[in-house]
């Protein structure tokens, strides 16, 4: 049997820590990787996190932990600004949770709406494409 896969995630409250989640692959459908967005139960309801570590242990019983309900269909942060705002939630003495959600758009808060944001993107890049040309043609005219 596989050894499990731990993520640790930290979610918008003023706590020091992450909090240690598994990782089904296979119902996630991508392995885990540092900086991805997440929706994880926390206590009687469901929070936003990020992906802050990826182990194979836990400082606790890896029965009693919970799973990562959902991935959010975007690439993970990138290691340069997932930096800086560890600089950001050091420098101001917040919580890294407090710090990072707070900083996503307010469509990737919430889990509800995850399925839409690659048809926006997609609509959003195409609109940008024909203004793009639009700018183009009245260049050459």
């Amino acid at each position: 049997m596989a050894p499990p896969i731990v993520v640790q995630v930290v979610v918008d409250k003023p706590l020091a820590q992450g909090f240690d989640y598994l990782w089904d692959s296979e119902k996630l459908g991508a392995a885990p990787q540092v900086g991805r967005l997440v929706e994880v139960p926390f206590g009687r309801s469901s929070l936003v996190g990020l992906v802050i570590k990826v182990s194979a242990h836990s400082d606790f019983e890896i029965d009693k932990l919970k799973s990562v309900t959902k991935l959010a269909p975007l690439p993970a942060f990138e290691p340069a600004a997932l930096r800086l705002i560890n600089f950001a939630s050091q420098y101001y003495i917040h919580a890294l949770g407090e710090t990072i959600i707070p900083t996503i758009p307010q469509m990737w808060k919430k889990p509800e709406n995850w399925e839409k944001i690659p048809t926006k993107l997609i609509a959003s890049a195409e609109k940008k494409k024909k203004k793009s040309t639009g700018r183009e043609k009245r260049r050459i005219d």
